[in-house]
């Protein structure tokens, strides 16, 4: 199940970097393709290209972060999983304890009798 997440959240992060980079790409060209064709607002799209790059690392970075909080949350779960089995386990050797003890308490009445 790790392996399935861990391969999810690296395809996840990965589409996400490569859709950032081609959408800045693509948006760098069509300005370059403006300026050659009308030579106007270069400047006023070059400040457009900027906002979307930092807009694009901003979207990226979000997105890395919850795909480390999902992989964090899917750990805790299997941790507290895990917890939950031990403290099963424990309480059974406690109730198993306690009989013998309630055992032995009872045997040692008998003899000092």
């Amino acid at each position: 199940m790790d392996n399935k997440v861990n391969f999810e959240t690296w395809l996840h992060n990965k589409t996400t970097v490569v859709a950032g980079f081609l959408g800045s790409a693509l948006l760098s060209f069509a300005i370059w393709v403006f300026s050659q064709v009308y030579g106007q607002s270069v400047k006023h799209l070059e400040s457009i290209d900027n906002k979307f790059d930092m807009l694009t690392k901003d979207i990226i970075a979000i997105k890395l972060q919850d795909s480390a909080n999902t992989i964090t949350i899917n750990t805790l779960k299997n941790d507290v999983l895990d917890l939950k089995t031990v403290n099963k386990e424990v309480l059974g050797r406690l109730g198993s304890l306690e009989k013998s003890s309630a055992q032995h308490e009872q045997q040692l009445r008998q003899l000092s009798k």
